[in-house]
């Protein structure tokens, strides 16, 4: 099973090969390159905390080029199942009406990319 960081990395030169301009909006993913006990890693998160990073934001904010937005939540490898504040995200987007995915593998993207799954409640923005 390829780790998450492999499969957001392809999902992300596929979708900016169609188009879209993608945002990696997973800030917290540079704690990997701290240890558990380092000193940095309070200060790194309260730093993120007060900058307006939001606990279970999605890993990516796909701008797609006719308008539409989508935020994808990777999910892969060890980790295949929302924390409580990711599934809290997921459900506050669909109560508003923001597309919002999560993603497994490449494949989740190819198939919501091409068949039009990308699209959101967008009828009640319309004039």
């Amino acid at each position: 099973m390829k780790q998450e960081h492999t499969i957001q990395a392809h999902v992300c030169n596929f979708l900016r090969l169609k188009g879209c301009m993608v945002i990696d909006a997973d800030v917290m993913a540079g704690l990997v390159y701290l240890p558990i006990n380092h000193p940095s890693r309070f200060a790194f998160v309260n730093a993120h905390k007060q900058m307006g990073y939001t606990k279970g934001q999605p890993d990516l904010i796909v701008l797609t080029p006719d308008g539409r937005t989508l935020l994808v939540e990777m999910k892969a490898g060890k980790q295949r199942k929302q924390s409580k504040e990711q599934k809290y995200f997921e459900e506050w987007c669909n109560k508003h009406g923001f597309k919002y995915s999560v993603w497994r593998s490449l494949e989740d993207c190819f198939y919501e990319f091409n068949n039009n799954a990308m699209e959101a409640n967008y009828d009640r923005y319309q004039s």
